[in-house]
């Protein structure tokens, strides 16, 4: 049973994530945000955004190091400490959230990107107010 406690922990972070994603994002971009209008709400949501990716990933892998353990019958370790792989999966999120740099919200291309002056042909004149 603690493949439950597992996929219920990714789902918690699947929903956060589809919320900044797509909905927060499609906000953003019906009113033609971008980073320079708001510098600190673009980047705690693609800090956040980048988190809950990267701990969807590992959450995943987590269930699968947790199935296959069960197939092979070596799961009564893994059933007994259900909270440490959900600790660690939690770690790995708050570690990609707070030390990693975030996507940010483009409108051009209505997209998150790592760059947004990707395209752009003259980067020496751009700046933000």
């Amino acid at each position: 049973m603690t493949f439950i406690d597992l996929m219920l922990w990714l789902s918690l972070v699947d929903i956060i994530a589809l919320f900044i994603i797509s909905i927060y994002n499609g906000i953003l971009f019906l009113h033609g945000a971008v980073y320079c209008s708001s510098p600190l709400l673009n980047f705690v949501t693609g800090c956040i955004a980048m988190g809950c990716w990267c701990g969807a990933s590992i959450g995943s892998l987590m269930l699968v190091i947790n199935r296959i353990c069960a197939f092979l019958g070596t799961a009564s370790w893994l059933q007994n400490n259900t909270w440490l792989l959900i600790l660690i999966s939690t770690g790995y999120t708050f570690y990609f959230s707070l030390f990693t740099p975030p996507v940010g919200a483009w409108e051009v291309k209505n997209t998150n990107l790592f760059c947004r002056h990707l395209f752009i042909q003259n980067l020496n004149r751009l700046h933000c107010l």
